[in-house]
């Protein structure tokens, strides 16, 4: 099983190489120094070479941390909103829509 995913990862890079070389041909470049670093990068992720679970996991934790302080923030503007418009039933009730459309269409 483990050389069936190898040679399947192997491919994979070889044609991104190959594209490459197809490319820079056409385009009369050194496919080399123009698409080596692009590639290499490309075989380092396909190999997983850069993986790391603990800083997956950091990554993770980070993500739960920032969804919590938005839900939270979500509920503080939401429960703002709530009290606003709770003050706006008070001055309704007290005073009387007339009021409020009294003063907005009073001249400055």
């Amino acid at each position: 099983m483990r050389e069936m995913i190898f040679r399947e990862r192997q491919e994979k890079v070889a044609q991104i190489q190959a594209i490459a070389r197809i490319v820079a041909q056409i385009l009369g470049l050194d496919a080399e120094r123009v698409f080596g670093g692009v590639v290499s990068d490309y075989a380092s992720e396909v190999f997983q070479e850069t993986y790391d679970p603990e800083l997956l996991r950091r990554k993770i934790a980070a993500i739960r941390v920032a969804q919590t302080r938005v839900r939270q923030r979500k509920e503080h503007d939401l429960n703002q909103l709530t009290r606003l418009d709770k003050m706006g039933d008070f001055y309704d009730r007290e005073f009387g829509r007339d009021v409020r459309d009294r003063k907005a269409a009073r001249p400055p």
